[in-house]
């Protein structure tokens, strides 16, 4: 509420259909840097080597996470512009330019949902100073444990549900988790069997499938959605890291094409 109180001072965001993405990739970078760093140590603890999603100074820690950093039209032009003056000093690509031109290594990795995810993603405050504000607001949240993961999806989720009601007649409709939960239990899928996700939305019945212990897709390989946009393709990508959910083998479809009954 506090971040959202802010955002309403910056004349480039019109109502909460604008605040809410807006929150929303902040906190995912916020959230991406704290399990990065989790996944860094067990590497070491394990004496395997490490390959950050996001190389230095677009990690979290280099550019958001000290109060006194950058702020301002600095803020702004190293977010929004293709190149900029980055927080090492140097010049290079700007924060986003860098995020959507992120690409795995084989292909299916964090990197390239990041970069989908991004891809559709646009920075609408236009004042520097704000968006220092809330992203200090936001560096307060540590998602360094399993309660605060969970936390994020409930939060993330009554964002989404904010948004439905905001777009009043050109919202989307809503399935409750108490409902999913139910149509998973029914469906009872098994290990190696494919899912199919139509209603993709915020991936709530495949990841659903993907988290629930002793059934079907467990290691996250194979569930199918077919999405009518873009839009809401990236929306669940987002939603799903959220979620601690594994992208990688997520496949993107579409039924009236690919015939997946067959």
């Amino acid at each position: 509420k506090f971040c959202r109180d802010i955002m309403r001072k910056d004349k480039g965001l019109n109502g909460d259909l604008d605040r809410l993405p807006m929150l929303t990739w902040i906190m995912f970078l916020k959230f991406l840097d704290d399990m990065e760093q989790i996944a860094e140590q067990e590497a070491q603890m394990a004496g395997k080597r490490f390959r950050p999603a996001l190389e230095s100074p677009y990690r979290w820690r280099d550019w958001a996470a000290k109060q006194e950093g950058i702020t301002g039209d600095e803020m702004i032009a190293f977010v929004n512009n293709e190149e900029a003056i980055r927080p090492d000093g140097t010049k290079g690509p700007g924060l986003f330019a860098y995020l959507r031109s992120l690409q795995g290594a084989n292909g299916g990795d964090r990197r390239d949902v990041i970069a989908t995810v991004f891809k559709g993603t646009i920075n609408r405050m236009i004042n520097g100073y704000l968006v220092r504000d809330v992203i200090n607001k936001v560096s307060d949240i540590h998602f360094t444990s399993s309660d605060e993961i969970h936390t994020l999806g409930h939060l993330y989720e009554s964002m989404l549900k904010e948004m439905r009601d905001a777009a009043g007649d050109s919202g989307e409709f809503y399935t409750p988790r108490a409902v999913v939960r139910f149509m998973v239990e029914v469906m009872d899928p098994r290990l190696g069997e494919v899912i199919l996700d139509p209603a993709l939305r915020h991936r709530w019945i495949s990841r659903r499938v993907v988290q629930a212990p002793g059934e079907a897709v467990q290691d996250g390989r194979g569930p199918a959605d077919a999405p009518e946009s873009d839009h809401f393709w990236r929306r669940g990508k987002a939603a799903s890291i959220f979620a601690g959910t594994d992208e990688s083998g997520f496949a993107r479809t579409r039924v009236a094409q690919d015939r997946p009954a067959e």
